[in-house]
């Protein structure tokens, strides 16, 4: 599959600065001894008062099957970019705030990050997710022939998120979609985000108080942004999506 040049990729964000702060960096094993380091360092700065940043150095993290849980108050930030990369041959997320098993991680993030090969799932309020690259999500040769449905095959899956920021982000070859939303509140943003050769770049149920604004999409296959909003919900969503090709 393609991958992102990092010259392409969105700029640099800057990390948190916080007192609380550890830096890990690859090993370069397949054993999943980087899924062991990355989580230990997530769960120190969880158990400091007010969590902290976890500085991931440049280079590839190979995560082969077992899912990283992100906790609250901590984020991910890679001040010179880093890739991780899920090198199981069967499907599986690389990581998770709680979208999936329905625990709550607030004020967590993302940052100058890259996600090869398996979505990230995120749950809570205030997350930021920015200048990160999501890519190359897809059903194996096996699952298409066995018509496994392509759902999953996205690149981020946003649960019960408010007061969040997702921006900058690129999103690349995607079978299912770029980010897949439900219940997103309370002044979000998805802005300046760049989507290419994925089927549905953004696609929202229950949005509400939000925007969806200067995105750039090509070579879609569905669809470039679907909002789906409830008879009871009183604030519109924003979506002025700018920039927006179809090829």
């Amino acid at each position: 599959m393609a991958q992102f040049n990092t010259a392409m990729a969105a700029p640099l964000a800057t990390c948190p600065s916080t007192t609380n702060k550890v830096t890990i960096s690859a090993s370069g094993k397949a054993d999943g001894t980087d899924t062991t380091a990355i989580q230990s360092a997530i769960n120190a700065m969880a158990a400091k008062s007010g969590g902290g940043t976890v500085l991931v150095s440049a280079g590839t993290y190979s995560l082969p099957a077992a899912m990283l849980i992100l906790k609250p108050n901590v984020t991910l930030c890679a001040p010179n970019r880093a890739v991780f990369k899920r090198t199981a041959s069967t499907f599986g997320y690389i990581l998770d705030t709680g979208a999936i098993d329905g625990v709550v991680a607030n004020n967590t993030g993302l940052v100058n990050l890259t996600f090869d090969g398996g979505p990230v799932a995120l749950r809570g309020n205030n997350l930021r997710v920015e200048s990160n690259v999501f890519q190359n999500v897809s059903r194996t040769a096996a699952e298409i022939a066995a018509n496994v449905d392509a759902f999953g095959r996205f690149g981020l899956w946003l649960r019960a998120a408010s007061a969040s920021s997702i921006i900058n982000n690129d999103f690349l070859d995607l079978e299912y979609g770029g980010i897949f939303g439900h219940s997103i509140a309370a002044q979000s943003a998805i802005s300046g985000n760049t989507f290419s050769r994925v089927s549905e770049p953004i696609h929202l149920f229950c949005a509400s108080d939000s925007t969806i604004a200067n995105n750039t999409m090509s070579q879609l296959s569905r669809m470039g942004v679907e909002v789906q909003i409830e008879s009871n919900q009183s604030e519109p969503v924003k979506y002025p999506v700018a920039r927006a090709t179809r090829t």
